[in-house]
């Protein structure tokens, strides 16, 4: 779920009609959080599919909450810098 939700995280774009326009820099924010998502869940996956049962929980939610993490701050670094709306 994680990889479908975040695939589609690029492909939003607020309402034309407010003129509220994305600028590039809010355009690039959105798919490299995409991206650190998508990777991050299928960290998930892999670590289910491949680490021992014991440990895939901790190994998966930690690779999943670094994907988390840097996408946020990826965001909040980005964030005061937007030009579009």
């Amino acid at each position: 779920m994680v990889v479908l939700y975040s695939n589609a995280i690029p492909k939003f774009l607020p309402p034309r009609g407010r003129g509220n326009v994305p600028s590039a820099a809010d355009q690039a924010t959105r798919r490299f959080a995409g991206w650190s998502m998508v990777l991050g869940g299928i960290g998930y996956m892999l670590a289910w599919l491949f680490a021992p049962l014991d440990s895939a929980a901790l190994f998966g939610g930690g690779v999943l909450a670094a994907a988390l993490l840097i996408a946020i701050v990826r965001c909040l670094r980005t964030g005061g810098r937007h030009t579009g709306g």
